[in-house]
């Protein structure tokens, strides 16, 4: 390329850059350190002793109450199959069947029921709870004896007979069991209450010491993280900055220049972030030289486009 060639680009890339220097800018960026208060934060600090959790199982012992559970085998008639008559007809021939061979109760589901789930497995349902619904097959299973068959029993699927397998009787949950579940529940209904006293102090504080972080982390047992650099628009990747009010605080003219804490904000449910910018670059220009080459290139491109443009309205080829 000729001397006269390369001042030729140099000013035609200068002049390109001076009237589209918007595009060629970089926006302003910051570090910031922040501190997070959640309810599961607050929640972690907070331990319950073993006489807290025995007081509250002593008080709430209905909790813990495990209801009796029966476990039965059924043959079912189906009305809609048959139809009602016809249905009660063949239970009550079933039925005959099963009084002269009580044992056989499983052979006989498996021959004669209509309810696909137990049938192959002689009619087992398995154990379950008596929900009080006014249900029929629940009502005559709950008042049979364990190996007791019951009579022919009406139901909105058809007619049942229903024989009595096995009884796990009414109990309630020992403490070791449930302990666990307690200290979950007394330390929830804690820590509710202890982050609701907490968010309004750690707002206070935030405010009143301004120009640190640390006497709010060091009050609240709170560890103070730093970003990577940070734009105004929220990004996932920010984690707990990810939040336009977070940020519209962060960037602000009195925490840029003076580098004071933002306010507590409200992030998610009981959560709450403050932060405060500790390196701050304003938005600049990038310089010609580094995008000289990026420039030139986006010319030629240009040029090759305006071209084979040209060359399609005068149907030239190329």
């Amino acid at each position: 390329m000729t001397s006269s060639a390369r001042s030729s680009w140099q000013t035609v890339r200068r002049k390109f850059y001076d009237e589209n220097a918007k595009q060629f800018e970089l926006p302003e960026q910051a570090k910031a350190e922040y501190v997070v208060l959640s309810m599961e934060t607050i929640g972690a600090q907070l331990t319950v002793s073993e006489a807290e959790v025995k007081a509250w199982y002593e008080g709430h012992k209905d909790k813990f109450q495990q209801p009796e559970e029966r476990r039965a085998s059924h043959i079912l008639i189906a009305s809609e199959k048959l139809g009602k008559d016809k249905a009660k007809a063949k239970a009550e021939e079933v039925f005959k069947e099963v009084q002269k061979n009580p044992a056989g109760f499983a052979n006989l589901a498996k021959k004669n029921s209509d309810d696909p789930g137990s049938a192959e497995k002689g009619g087992d349902l398995g154990f379950f709870r008596q929900w009080h619904d006014g249900q029929a097959f629940e009502e005559a299973t709950f008042k049979l004896k364990e190996g007791e068959i019951s009579g022919i029993v009406e139901s909105d699927f058809g007619f049942h007979i229903i024989k009595l397998t096995g009884i796990h009787a009414a109990k309630e949950k020992p403490l070791a069991d449930v302990k666990g579940e307690i200290e979950a529940e007394l330390k929830k209904t804690a820590s509710s209450r202890k982050f609701a006293e907490a968010a309004e102090a750690f707002s206070n504080l935030v405010y009143e010491q301004s120009d640190s972080l640390k006497p709010v982390a060091e009050k609240f047992n709170l560890s103070i993280k730093q970003s990577d650099w940070l734009g105004r628009q929220a990004k996932p990747a920010n984690g707990p900055l990810a939040n336009e009010k977070v940020l519209a605080a962060l960037f602000t003219e009195d925490s840029i220049k003076n580098k004071r804490n933002t306010e507590a904000v409200e992030i998610a449910a009981n959560t709450l972030v403050a932060a405060r910018i500790v390196e701050y670059k304003p938005a600049s220009l990038q310089p010609l030289e580094s995008l000289k080459d990026n420039i030139e290139n986006l010319l030629k491109r240009q040029e090759a486009q305006a071209l084979a443009q040209k060359r399609a309205k005068l149907n030239l080829k190329p």
